[in-house]
């Protein structure tokens, strides 16, 4: 199945634009938290950016959406924020799952 770049590309701007946010939203960007979700995204970046498979950076995404949706420090982020975070993994994993070779 061909690779559709666009499609990571676009994918990679996105969480990228998440990262920026994440960065905004966090109370204490130096706690071990908040470099963990950090350095998570990153990794999601990464992938997408080395255009690996949909599938094994679906099960990453998936791992953040579930640690934004079960995360309790709220000294560390707001539940607010950690609900728009949950729900822009949850729209990252329905854009892998129309990639081409998904």
């Amino acid at each position: 199945m061909l690779v559709n770049k666009q499609q990571y590309d676009q994918l990679r701007k996105y969480i990228q634009s998440l990262e920026y946010k994440l960065k905004d939203m966090l109370d204490d960007p130096g706690h071990a938290d908040a470099r963990r979700f950090k350095d998570d995204l990153r990794r999601v970046e990464d992938a997408l950016q080395t255009q690996k498979n949909p599938r094994t950076i679906e099960a990453d995404v998936k791992r953040l959406e579930h640690a934004f949706k079960t995360y309790d420090n709220l000294s560390v982020i707001s539940q607010s924020e950690l609900n728009t975070l949950e729900n822009a993994m949850e729209h990252a994993r329905n854009q892998l799952r129309k990639f081409d070779n998904y």
